[in-house]
C-alpha cells in the first residue's frame, strides 16, 4: 500500500478494504467484530451498550495483521484470522500512538499541523487519552482534539469526555475572540493561560535556610525536598494538596483566576 493511498485513507477520501487486496472478502467485518469484543471486555460491557468503531481503528488493526507483507500477496484466511485473534486492546492503543508520530491525523495545512503537540509531550497522558477514546467512542483522536484533550488533562488531571472537551474549546474561543466580553460574562472565572508552562520546583536546603519561603495559600513553610510553584511575581505555593489546602492548590486557583492571590499581579506565562 503506497504512502499516497495511506494518506487518502487517513483523510477519509477512500476506505481501504484489506479483504480486497488479500483475498479475504469478509476480513473487514471480522476485524470490526474483534475490536468490538475487545472494547466490551475492556469496559466489562454486559452487551446492552452500543459500540461504535471508526474506520481508522479498522485500518490500525489491518496494519497490525499485515505488517511485513505486500498488499498484493495472497494470505490465507486461516492465517489472517489467527493473527487477528492474537491482537489485544493494548496492541491497538500502542499502534494508535505510533500513528500519531507517523501521520498527520488532521485537516491542517498539508505541510504544517497547527495543533501538533510539542516534541517533549508526556506520552503517559497521551496514552490515557487514546485509550479512553478508543474504549468509550471507538475513535483515535485527530490532532486538534488530541491537543485540546491534552491541555484539558493538564488542568483538570483527568481525561475529558467529548462534551467536556467541546465546552473547553468554546471557552478558549471566547477568551481569544473577545476577552472583554468574556470578562463581563465570567468575572470570577478568568483562567490563567498557558498553565502548561508553569513547572514545579523542588525546595533546596540552601534556599530554605536562606529565605524560609512560605506557601501563599496555607501560610506554612515550603520545606526542603517539597515541590512548589513560583509565579513570575516571585510568590511561592505548594505543589501538592497534601502539603497545602485540600482541593485548593495554586493550580486550582489559576484555573479560574489570572492574578496572583497575594499581590494581584497578572500571571503571564
Amino acid at each position: 500500500m503506497s504512502v499516497y493511498e495511506e494518506y487518502r485513507f487517513i483523510f477519509g477520501q477512500i476506505r481501504y478494504d484489506i479483504g480486497d487486496s488479500y483475498g479475504v472478502s469478509n476480513i473487514y467485518d471480522k476485524i470490526k467484530e474483534h475490536i468490538k469484543n475487545l472494547i466490551k471486555k475492556e469496559k466489562d460491557n454486559n452487551g446492552n451498550e452500543r459500540i461504535f468503531i471508526n474506520n481508522m481503528l479498522i485500518k490500525i488493526v489491518s496494519e497490525l495483521i499485515t505488517t511485513g507483507y505486500s498488499p498484493y500477496a495472497y494470505i490465507s484466511e486461516e492465517f489472517m484470522l489467527d493473527k487477528l485473534s492474537q491482537i489485544t486492546f493494548e496492541n491497538i492503543v500502542h499502534k494508535g500512538m505510533q500513528w500519531l508520530d507517523r501521520y498527520k491525523l488532521c485537516r491542517c495545512n498539508i505541510f504544517l499541523c497547527f495543533n501538533k503537540l510539542e516534541i517533549n509531550y508526556n506520552r503517559d497522558i497521551v496514552y490515557k487519552i487514546i485509550r479512553k477514546y478508543i474504549c468509550d467512542y471507538g475513535i483515535v483522536p485527530t490532532c486538534k482534539f488530541l491537543f485540546l484533550s491534552y491541555q484539558y488533562y493538564i488542568q483538570e488531571k483527568k481525561v475529558g469526555s467529548l462534551q467536556e472537551i467541546s465546552d473547553y474549546e468554546l471557552l478558549l474561543n471566547e477568551i481569544e475572540n473577545d476577552p472583554e466580553e468574556f470578562h463581563n460574562k465570567h468575572k470570577l472565572k478568568i483562567p490563567t493561560r498557558n498553565l502548561l508552562k508553569l513547572e514545579y520546583k523542588i525546595m533546596s536546603t540552601e534556599l530554605f535556610e536562606k529565605k524560609q519561603p512560605g506557601c501563599g495559600l496555607c501560610q506554612c513553610d515550603i520545606e526542603p525536598s517539597q515541590k512548589y510553584y513560583e509565579l513570575p511575581c516571585g510568590h511561592c505555593f505548594h505543589h501538592s494538596d497534601n502539603d497545602c489546602l485540600e482541593c485548593a492548590t495554586i493550580i486550582f486557583w489559576l484555573k479560574n483566576n489570572k492574578f496572583c492571590p497575594i499581590c494581584k499581579q497578572e500571571v503571564i506565562l
